[in-house]
């Protein structure tokens, strides 16, 4: 088969490549997940959630949750509860591609009363300047 430049083809073939660039620009990217924890106290997670987009940039952490268990919810004491990062996975050029997380999870006077049990549901998110899609070059391991 023989190829044949024409005018509508040159076009589309700029066209995609403008399209291929717009998809790999940065741009503000958001990524989320949800994690579930029971009981009180402090837990720490060995495995890191994995990005689902690559941030070029530090990225701002959110977190919420609710309570699976309204069984437990006492006035007074409701669950007091903290996340965050330890620890940032990277890859070989410096851009974020996961995040170590911990938990920690207390209401008022809950050493008095260890029977509290908080069944939770963290909803977490992480946004920044981040790729949607990346060349593999820049997307080797750390």
């Amino acid at each position: 088969m023989t190829y044949v430049n024409s005018p509508f083809g040159d076009l589309e073939r700029r066209r995609a490549q403008l399209e291929q660039i717009r998809q790999n620009t940065a741009r503000l990217v958001k990524t989320q997940a949800h994690y579930r924890t029971s009981g009180v106290g402090e837990f720490r997670d060995e495995t890191y959630i994995a990005f689902d987009c690559t941030f070029v940039e530090l990225p701002c952490f959110t977190s919420g949750f609710s309570v699976e268990s309204s069984t437990d919810v006492v006035a007074g004491r409701f669950p007091r509860v903290s996340v965050g990062v330890y620890d940032w996975r990277t890859n070989t050029r410096g851009f974020y591609t996961g995040a170590w997380i911990f938990f920690v999870v207390d209401t008022a006077g809950f050493l008095e009363d260890a029977q509290v049990n908080y069944d939770i549901v963290h909803h977490l998110s992480w946004e920044g300047i981040g790729m949607k899609d990346l060349p593999g070059y820049l997307l080797e391991d750390a």
